[in-house]
This record gives structure tokens, C-alpha cells and sequence, in this order.
């Protein structure tokens, strides 16, 4: 069986549950992914869009956003 080890750091990945980033992180990928995949909203309106939600979620920085 094949298993994907994600690091999160902190107590939630020693105990091998992902961490409130990662999960956030994962929701945005997924529903940035059916957006793409749905060709509904055009593919820069859905990055711009991500990029807002990582920041708005504090998984990333403005700066490392812009950086």
C-alpha cells in the first residue's frame, strides 16, 4: 500500500492527521482544480482567486505572495 506522508509540523502530523494549513490548503487546491476543470471562470480569474484565498486563510504571506 502506498502512502503519502504530508508534513505539516506540529502535534497533528506526528499523530498523522494533516494540520488546519494543510487542510485549508487542500480545500482551495480542490476547488480551484473544479473551477479549471469546469472552464466556467477563466483559468487568471481562478488564480488570482486562489492566491486571495491562500492569503485570506494565512496559509501564505502577502509577501510570499508577492516575493
Amino acid at each position: 500500500m502506498l502512502q503519502l506522508a504530508l508534513y505539516c509540523g506540529g502535534a497533528a502530523s506526528r499523530a498523522g492527521m494533516l494540520g488546519p494549513r494543510a487542510v485549508a490548503t487542500l480545500a482551495v487546491l480542490g476547488a480551484s482544480l473544479a473551477l479549471l476543470l469546469s472552464r466556467r471562470v477563466r483559468h487568471d480569474v481562478v488564480g488570482v482567486a486562489t492566491a486571495l484565498a491562500l492569503v485570506a486563510l494565512g496559509v501564505v504571506t502577502p509577501g510570499q505572495l508577492l516575493g
